[in-house]
């Protein structure tokens, strides 16, 4: 399996922590039953946009519909209104008049390449193999568009072994945490779940008497890291979900679902965790398959620093391998647009703690004029999931921006304030 590729990273006190409180919570003798989210928690795709999959659709599309629409904001639009896969397409076949032949040659092609892309969360599946080890009855809850036939062939590729399955998909029950208990099996306090999402993984299991804990979703956490992707949606402002590129959206993909593996927060003064693997993975990286490149004098020095320390450069050639290993030759059809703006990011706008890690490797004239031309970087908001929002929602987002230390405290505020209204 793709998934099964271990990067060599080291760990934080906090990551340490984290990891052993979800081991402690899973090991728990009162705890028989665990319910885990797919999707985020137990496998990953390896893009950063919603739309990236239907991107490779898009020519075959064009096969069987000669219109103006854009089969990627159809495919996604069509989602916001249903949750199955066949009335998504249904609806897409309606709005562009392609034959019934077509439709379902297109559904079957994003099924085949979902299954193909997806791979197993590492740190989601060692919580997966503890709650088997200490023979916890495990559900597993897929909040998917797919049928039943595609998660399961996922799930067996990525060596998942579990009691029960839930599709949402298949239930006219709005309320899924009652489909799981029934599937459980157990009383409410004897169930622990395990997701991504606040909401429906945290505040409603505790609500019910539930324990839940939340495995936050790699690409949010990369988002919220540090002003790299603002810096670089800045600069593509206007064409940043085009199909030219795709190989940068998959090379986000990669940092986030294998450097956000195990969540961390974000460092003060240092746009990748303070960690020279992180930088070099998605820097120096990126810049071995940039084509036609040029770098300018303080970049070449860079370069030559990055080489002198084992750390940026193991991350740089770990990159090559996981992105050889994930998309093969596909990027070559689309090309690498934008691999040098990291390095572009790192000479003009680099953090001081950045700064710190070359410092060994430039001498003290390089560093001075690298340290002159630093400003602050301009960055464009950025979101990991594009969801529709009511007033009070953008209002919030507005004052208190997802992601910031006063938004974090007060989500965790409600989640207590929650749980006491319920005892």
């Amino acid at each position: 399996m793709k998934g099964n590729f271990e990067i060599q990273i080291p760990v934080s006190k906090e990551q340490k922590q984290l990891m052993q409180k979800m081991l402690t919570e899973i090991r728990k003798t009162e705890i028989k039953a665990v319910s885990f989210k797919l999707s985020g928690t137990l496998i990953n795709l390896p893009f950063s946009e919603q739309e990236d999959l239907f991107l490779l659709m898009e020519q075959d599309f064009k096969k069987f519909y000669s219109g103006k629409k854009n089969f990627s904001e159809l495919r996604i639009n069509a989602e916001q209104k249903y949750d199955s896969l066949n009335k998504i397409y249904d609806l897409i076949m309606k709005q562009t008049k392609i034959s019934a032949k077509s439709r379902d040659l297109l559904m079957n092609l994003e099924c085949r390449l979902f299954i193909d892309f997806v791979f197993p969360r590492n740190f989601g599946k060692n919580l997966f193999n503890t709650a088997k080890s200490e023979k916890k009855k495990i559900i597993i809850v897929a909040d998917t568009v797919y049928p039943r036939n595609v998660i399961i062939n996922v799930l067996n590729r990525c060596g998942y072994k579990y009691n029960e399955l839930i599709i949402t998909n298949e239930s006219d029950n709005c309320n899924i945490y009652d489909t799981i208990i029934e599937k459980a099996s157990v009383s409410n306090d004897q169930l622990l779940h395990i997701g991504g999402n606040i909401e429906n993984d945290v505040e409603i299991p505790i609500m019910n008497g539930s324990k839940s804990l939340l495995l936050a979703d790699t690409v949010p956490l990369m988002v919220k890291s540090g002003k790299l992707r603002g810096f670089i949606q800045a600069k593509y402002l206007y064409n940043y979900d085009s199909i030219d590129l795709f190989a940068l959206h998959c090379a986000f993909g990669l940092y986030s679902a294998y450097l956000f593996d195990i969540p961390q927060n974000k460092i003060y003064q240092s746009d990748f965790c303070g960690n020279p693997y992180m930088l070099g993975f998605i820097v120096f990286g990126t810049l071995k398959l940039a084509k036609n490149y040029k770098p300018t004098e303080i970049q070449k020095n860079l370069i030559s620093a990055a080489e002198k320390n084992a750390e940026i450069s193991r991350g740089a050639n770990d990159f090559i391998i996981l992105f050889s290993r994930h998309f093969g030759k596909i990027p070559q059809n689309f090309g690498y647009t934008g691999f040098t703006i990291p390095i572009e990011f790192l000479e003009k706008h680099s953090a001081s703690l950045d700064k710190l890690l070359f410092k060994k490797q430039l001498d003290s004239e390089t560093f001075d004029k690298w340290e002159n031309i630093s400003e602050e970087p301009e960055t464009a908001p950025v979101y990991s999931e594009k969801t529709k929002q009511n007033a009070v929602s953008k209002l919030a987002d507005k004052m208190f921006p997802p992601g910031t230390r006063v938004r974090n405290i007060a989500d965790g505020i409600l989640v207590k304030l929650k749980e006491k209204a319920r005892l």
